[in-house]
């Protein structure tokens, strides 16, 4: 009897593709374990992180509410009344010359976007800026300004400070009573 030497190889063939591929997935069925115990251990171990950190918080805000003291004028004040002569009143506010707060006005844009990009520009170089609209009868104006400076000497130095930058600016100031 003829025995079938190919068919005895192509089932050797067979057991060994299948035993190579058990293989390949119980490795990666670890893999798989693996990956997954380690991000479950970095999220325990975050949780506790934030844990510890809300409790040293929590213990912080305590000490500080034990520790901020307690004011009585709260209560008194409010019975008290104190008599002021007309008299010093009138001399108080003679006395009170009205200050003038002084603004550079560094350009002023039709559209509130142009206006908010200088803004930005402005404050990356350092500058206290703010946007105020103007309305007028006819149109809407955004004005970039550089300020509030205390006295004109001041404003006139940052006003050369901004023309060191490349911008043209105008002094403005504006009077409080």
């Amino acid at each position: 009897m003829a025995k079938d030497y190919a068919r005895n190889a192509r089932q050797a063939r067979k057991k060994i593709e299948k035993n190579q591929q058990r293989k390949w997935t119980a490795a990666f069925v670890l893999i798989i374990i693996l990956l997954a115990s380690l991000i479950y251990t970095r999220i325990l171990h975050h949780r506790e992180l934030k844990q510890k950190h809300l409790k040293q918080h929590a213990t912080k805000t305590k000490i500080i509410k034990k520790t901020q003291p307690s004011f009585d004028f709260y209560q008194i004040l409010p019975k008290m009344t104190v008599q002021i002569d007309k008299s010093e009143t009138t001399q108080l506010k003679q006395k009170v010359p009205s200050k003038k707060i002084y603004y550079i006005q560094v350009a002023a844009f039709k559209r509130h976007k142009d206006a908010d990009k200088l803004k930005a520009t402005l404050l990356l170089q350092g500058y206290n800026v703010k946007i105020k609209t103007d309305k007028s009868k006819n149109s809407t104006w955004q004005r970039v300004l550089t300020g509030p400076y205390a006295n004109f000497a001041k404003a006139k130095l940052a006003k050369q400070k901004l023309a060191q930058n490349h911008f043209r600016g105008l002094i403005l100031a504006i009077g409080l009573k």
